[in-house]
């Protein structure tokens, strides 16, 4: 949690310097990846559906940590409703915490390496990066 704390601080303060943080942290395996997958309205309802199945639970329908099991975690789950926007958001950061989980933060999150395939995650990713916050505002 400490790391992801420095990310965010840093990103907030220092947006130029953004790139320099964005893959502190991030094993070098993941540096390179790109979401292949384009914004369409399918990907998008796949990687919500994916969200509300594996994630809601701690991260909640906004995304912001306070899920009915997330409240039990300390630290609570990352506020992703938020930090989606933050540079420190990148692709390779995004992918890298959820198929590795939260064990290099101290947090309870699970790596999904295992339960995702690669095109599952990018899913995940871009329904993240559609505006899902708002998304469940009128339901």
């Amino acid at each position: 949690m400490r790391l992801f704390a420095v990310f965010i601080f840093f990103a907030a303060i220092y947006p130029a310097q953004a790139n320099d943080l964005e893959m502190h942290g991030v094993p070098e395996k993941y540096w390179d990846l790109r979401n292949p997958l384009k914004p369409t309205d399918d990907n998008i309802g796949d990687g919500k559906a994916l969200f509300e199945a594996f994630c809601v639970r701690c991260h909640g329908i906004r995304g912001m940590g306070d899920g009915p099991d997330g409240k039990n975690y300390n630290p609570p789950p990352a506020p992703l409703g938020y930090t989606i926007n933050m540079p420190v958001s990148t692709d390779p950061f995004l992918f890298w915490s959820i198929v590795e989980g939260g064990h290099e933060f101290g947090t309870a999150m699970p790596d999904f390496e295992k339960r995702f395939e690669a095109d599952e995650i990018w899913k995940v990713i871009l329904y993240l990066r559609s505006g899902f916050m708002d998304l469940g505002k009128d339901e």
